[in-house]
């Protein structure tokens, strides 16, 4: 990840830093974490100053250097608690990976954050409710309607 002290929400995107401390103080990661004042705020910035990221040997320098996409590496996250107990846990692949992919539900749940953006709660669900439909849907301008403000 390239942005080991990052200032807006963008470069938050690409902080691993950033979104250990972050899921970790909201118990999520979403569209909403990753707002200016998310990145900034001091409470998210000490936290991260305790994450450490190491790139293991068996990834090239290449791929360390973001220039071959490494993302379906297995990753170890490990947590050292204050009283010196030591949590560690291999994820072998990413949710999402088709080794590990999402539910109808995470789907479902990651489009709600997305369209939570732009669309009411109301209209949201029309929309989620038409496109998981879209086999009956007898006309494609109610889709248009729908995701258009």
């Amino acid at each position: 990840m390239f942005h080991h002290n990052p200032q807006t929400g963008l470069e938050g995107k690409t902080s691993i830093a950033y979104c250990v401390a972050r899921s970790l103080l909201d118990r999520r990661i979403g569209l909403a974490q990753f707002t200016d004042e998310k990145v900034q705020d001091p409470v998210a910035r000490r936290l991260m100053e305790k994450v450490r990221v190491e790139v293991p040997p068996e990834l090239s320098a290449e791929a360390a250097r973001g220039r071959i996409t490494a993302i379906a590496a297995p990753a170890t996250v490990t947590i050292t608690l204050r009283d010196g107990t030591v949590l560690s846990k291999l994820v072998q692949y990413y949710r999402g990976d088709p080794n590990r992919p999402l539910t109808e539900a995470d789907v479902a749940e990651k489009f709600r954050d997305c369209a939570a953006t732009v669309l009411d709660g109301e209209r949201t669900e029309k929309l989620l409710n038409t496109v998981t439909g879209i086999e009956e849907l007898e006309d494609a301008a109610e889709l248009v309607r729908l995701a258009t403000r």
